[in-house]
C-alpha cells in the first residue's frame, strides 16, 4: 500500500511559503532602494503610453500609486507587486502539478519558493511583469493544447501582450512557441497560434506607434545605444552556467545534467511545450554567452516552466534538492541580512563612500539641501544620483549636463527652455569640474560638505544660459540620440522639435 504523505506536504509547503514570504517581506522593507528603482518610482509618475528605455508596464504599476499622492509611499509598498507575482507564480505551479500529484505539487512549488527567483524577486524591475505575465501566456496556451479550447489561446495571446508591454525578451518566449509548433507539425496548432498572435496585436501595436511617434528610441536604445562590444571570454560562459546552477538550486541543477536534460530528453505528450519554453531561451543565452555576459536576471521569466516538468521525478531527488536548496539559501542569505544592520562607517575606506551614504543615509543631504529649495533648481550629474535624491528628498532633481544612453527619460518629461535665466544647484557625491560648467552660468560657486565622513559636492550656480546650453550640449545629445536612422518611418521627432533642431 503507498502512504499517502499529502498532509505532511502540505505543512512543509505552507510553512515554507510563510516563512519565505517573511523574509521577503523583510528585505523589501529594508534592503536599500536601488537606482534602477528609485528611477522607475521617479519617472513613474507620469503616465505615458511607453517610456524611453522599456515598455511601459512597471511604470503603469508605478504610476497607480502616483494617485494617492507623488513620493508618499516607502519604498516598500512599490516592492509588494514583485512579491505577489513570485508567490502567485508558486501557487500556480502548484495547482497545475497537483492536477496529476498533489504530493509532488506541493514538494516543487515549496522548491520553487526556497529559489533565488522567489527569494529574491522583490526588487522593482521591468522583469517583474514580464516574469508574471509570460508564465500566464505559458500556462494557458498549454492549457489550450491539453482542452482544444479557442478561449485559452486569446487569453494566452492577451497575458503574451502584455508581457509584450513589459520588456522585449517576451520575444523569446513567442519565438519558443513558434519552434514548439514548426517541430510538432499539427495544422490545428498553426491556427490556434494565429488566434494567439490576434489576441496580442492591440498591444503589441500601442508600443510600436508610440515608438513610430517618440524617434524609436526604445529599439535604438536597445539594440544599438547600450550594445556592449565584448569579445570571447570563458568567464561569461562559466558564469552562464553558473546562473542556472544558482537560479535552479544546486541539487535540482545537478540532476538535469546527470540526465542530460540539455540535449536529449522525452516527455509525456504536450509536457514537451514547458520544454520548449526553457530550452529554446537557454540556448540562446549559451550562444550570446560567447559574445557578452549575460545577466543574471534575464534567465527569470523562463525559470518556472522547468519546475513544472520537475514532476517526472522521483519523490525522493525532489525531497533531496528541497534540503539542499533550504542550506543553499541559508549559505546566500545570511551575509545579505547581516550587512543590513551593520553601521554604514564599515564602509568608510571603500572608494565609493559617499555613493554609499547617498543610498544609505540620504537624509542629512536632503535636511542641508532643503534651505535652498525656494532659491534653486535642484540638479545632478547622472540620472542614478537625480532618480535617489528625487525619491529621499521629495524633490524633483532635473539631469544636468549628462550623455549617457540610459537614464534619458528625463529628455521627454523635462524642457531646458522653461529655466532659462533661473538659478540651479548642481549636486555629485564626486568632485567637479567647475570648469566644465563655467559657459552654461553667469556665476558658479563650488562647495563641499560632510556627511559620516564622506565628501559631498555642490555647484551654486547662477542664471542659467539655455542658448548655450542648447548649442553646446542639447545638440551633442540630438546628434547622438535622436536623430532617427532614414530606414525607420517615423512620426515627428519630439526631441528636434522641442528644441529646434
Amino acid at each position: 500500500m503507498v502512504k499517502d504523505n499529502s498532509d505532511n506536504y502540505s505543512k512543509l509547503f505552507y510553512r515554507i511559503f510563510f516563512i519565505t514570504l517573511i523574509v521577503k517581506l523583510f528585505l523589501s522593507y529594508f534592503f536599500p532602494l536601488t537606482g534602477d528603482e528609485a528611477y522607475f518610482i521617479t519617472t513613474g509618475k507620469f503616465f505615458d503610453f511607453g517610456y524611453y528605455e522599456h515598455p511601459p508596464m512597471i511604470w503603469w504599476f508605478i504610476y497607480l500609486f502616483s494617485f494617492f499622492g507623488k513620493y508618499k509611499f516607502h519604498y516598500f509598498f512599490y516592492r509588494l507587486f514583485s512579491v505577489f507575482s513570485t508567490s502567485l507564480v508558486g501557487f500556480l505551479i502548484f495547482k497545475l502539478i497537483s492536477r496529476i500529484d498533489k504530493e509532488k505539487g506541493y514538494l516543487i512549488a515549496s522548491l520553487f519558493f526556497l529559489s533565488p527567483v522567489h527569494l529574491l524577486g522583490f526588487l522593482i524591475t521591468n522583469d517583474t511583469p514580464l516574469f508574471l505575465f509570460t508564465f500566464l501566456s505559458g500556462i494557458f496556451f498549454y492549457t489550450g493544447i491539453k482542452t482544444e479550447r479557442k478561449v485559452h489561446f486569446i487569453i494566452s495571446g492577451i497575458f503574451f501582450g502584455l508581457s509584450f508591454l513589459s520588456k522585449y525578451f517576451s520575444v523569446l518566449y513567442f519565438l519558443s512557441i513558434f519552434i514548439y509548433i514548426i517541430f510538432k507539425r499539427e495544422k490545428k496548432l498553426w491556427f490556434n497560434f494565429l488566434i494567439f498572435l490576434i489576441s496580442s496585436l492591440p498591444f503589441i501595436s500601442i508600443n510600436l506607434y508610440w515608438n513610430y511617434t517618440h524617434c524609436w528610441i526604445n529599439f535604438l536604445f536597445n539594440l544599438v545605444y547600450r550594445k556592449k562590444q565584448d569579445c570571447f571570454k570563458i568567464k561569461n560562459i562559466l558564469f552562464f552556467f553558473l546562473s542556472l546552477f544558482f537560479l535552479l538550486t544546486p541539487y535540482f541543477f545537478y540532476t538535469l545534467i546527470k540526465s542530460k536534460f540539455f540535449i536529449r530528453k522525452k516527455f509525456e505528450e504536450k509536457e514537451d511545450f514547458f520544454y520548449f519554453i526553457f530550452i529554446i531561451p537557454v540556448i540562446f543565452f549559451f550562444l550570446l554567452s560567447f559574445l557578452r555576459e549575460v545577466g543574471l536576471h534575464w534567465y527569470i521569466s523562463f525559470i518556472p516552466f522547468i519546475f513544472i516538468l520537475l514532476k517526472e521525478e522521483k519523490k525522493e531527488k525532489i525531497l533531496k534538492a528541497l534540503k539542499i536548496a533550504f542550506q543553499f539559501e541559508i549559505i546566500i542569505l545570511t551575509p545579505i541580512i547581516s550587512l543590513l544592520f551593520f553601521p554604514v562607517s564599515i564602509f568608510k575606506n571603500h572608494k565609493n563612500y559617499p555613493e554609499i551614504i547617498m543610498f544609505l543615509n540620504p537624509y542629512p543631504l536632503c535636511e542641508y539641501l532643503k534651505n535652498f529649495e525656494n532659491e534653486y533648481i535642484f540638479a545632478s550629474i547622472g540620472y542614478t544620483e537625480s532618480a535617489i535624491m528625487s525619491y529621499y528628498c521629495k524633490n524633483d532633481f532635473i539631469v544636468f549636463g549628462d550623455l549617457s544612453h540610459s537614464g534619458r527619460e528625463y529628455d521627454i518629461n523635462f524642457d531646458f527652455k522653461e529655466i532659462d535665466g533661473r538659478d540651479i544647484l548642481i549636486f555629485s557625491p564626486r568632485d567637479i569640474d567647475l570648469e566644465k560648467y563655467a559657459e552654461f552660468f553667469k556665476e558658479i560657486k563650488k562647495e563641499v560638505i560632510k556627511i559620516e565622513g564622506a565628501s559631498f559636492y555642490l555647484l551654486f550656480c547662477k542664471k542659467f544660459n539655455y542658448q548655450n546650453y542648447r548649442d553646446k550640449i542639447l545638440r551633442k545629445i540630438y546628434e547622438k540620440f535622436y536623430k532617427i536612422p532614414e530606414f525607420l518611418p517615423a512620426r515627428g521627432n519630439f526631441f528636434k522639435e522641442k528644441y529646434g533642431f
